[in-house]
């Protein structure tokens, strides 16, 4: 048991790495051949009350992620404070900074220690938020490749290597599909001898969690007001543009951009966050980069303002985790010495 142990952790610090090397590796190939000097007078460039907006709808954004996710907790029967879970999701964002994924299982952290809740069914929501997110995102992917086809296909136009990669997952589609059959032969026969697997312990708790995953990917259908909850989904996404779109009035070599470019650097750097890279270091910065440039923007201008949007974005949730974690124990001790009425 010990060495699967340490084998498991010498595979995640090896994965964590190999992650982190890639985007290191990315971010200096896209800033190699630029002048620090250069960039750092660029940066100065850029007006700050901006930029301050740009971060203030940030906060607002996660506010009103954390008014969706109480939505489902609630539906579960489960009453967290709207302070802890909005302080979690502060959490979750410095969290993943550092780590990928790691800040869903630190929310769900946050509330089992101050309001209880069990972290299974909180994944179980997690799940559910982040398969709404995936929707909205690729509604919105669809509309902006729809209007910006000819543009954007540029980006994969221009790079070989991109082409490269993306021939390189279709030729591995048999793959995929061998593996996908082959979950599925381990879930049928899982479900098949399920009675003499309850003899094992691991069998029980693997068992447990999926329930409890089961009831909270469910909870969606028992929210009290689906209409908030969809309205909470899309004010998510529109803030998250209006986040991007004030760096771009920040900077005068792109104040000009209207919102089809702004949308469209919205969702070329979403792909970049989402990919399994720390803070989307690199990846983040490519998209974001590539897609400017084939809007027009030179590439000194366009390197500086990916810096920039992430750079400040980064930093202001390193600042506010470290906050809410600082908050958290004299906020929860404080209520718990509350005398009950």
């Amino acid at each position: 048991m010990g060495q699967r142990t340490v084998r498991s952790n010498t595979i995640r610090v090896i994965k964590y790495l190999f992650f982190l090397a890639v985007g290191v590796v990315l971010f200096w190939w896209m800033y190699r051949e630029q002048d620090a000097q250069t960039i750092l007078s660029s940066i100065q460039d850029f007006n700050i009350w901006w930029i301050l907006l740009s971060l203030a709808i940030s906060m607002l954004s996660h506010m009103v992620r954390a008014l969706r996710w109480r939505m489902l907790l609630q539906s579960m029967g489960y009453e967290p404070r709207t302070v802890n879970v909005f302080l979690s999701i502060l959490v979750m964002y410095m969290a993943n900074i550092a780590f990928p994924r790691l800040g869903e299982v630190a929310r769900c952290g946050v509330l089992r220690k101050y309001d209880n809740i069990p972290v299974g069914k909180q994944l179980g929501t997690v799940m559910t938020e982040r398969m709404t997110d995936l929707v909205v995102l690729l509604v919105l992917s669809a509309t902006v490749i729809f209007f910006q086809w000819e543009t954007l296909s540029l980006i994969w136009a221009d790079n070989q290597s991109v082409d490269s990669s993306v021939a390189g997952i279709l030729a591995s589609k048999r793959i995929l599909i061998g593996l996908a059959l082959i979950a599925l032969m381990t879930g049928i026969l899982g479900w098949l001898f399920r009675r003499q697997l309850t003899r094992y312990s691991f069998f029980l708790k693997i068992m447990m969690w999926i329930g409890q995953i089961k009831v909270g990917v469910l909870s969606f259908k028992k929210v009290k007001r689906p209409g908030w909850y969809i309205t909470w989904s899309i004010l998510i996404y529109a803030l998250y543009f209006l986040m991007t779109y004030s760096v771009f009035k920040a900077f005068e070599p792109t104040s000009l951009y209207g919102i089809d470019v702004g949308l469209s650097v919205l969702v070329m750097g979403s792909v970049g966050m989402v990919l399994p890279v720390q803070g989307g270091i690199g990846t983040y910065h490519y998209f974001v980069i590539e897609t400017l440039k084939v809007y027009g923007l030179a590439l000194t201008p366009a390197s500086v303002f990916a810096l920039v949007l992430h750079g400040s974005t980064s930093l202001f949730m390193i600042f506010f985790g470290i906050i809410a974690m600082l908050l958290l124990p004299p906020l929860n001790r404080r209520w718990r010495a509350l005398p009950i009425d």
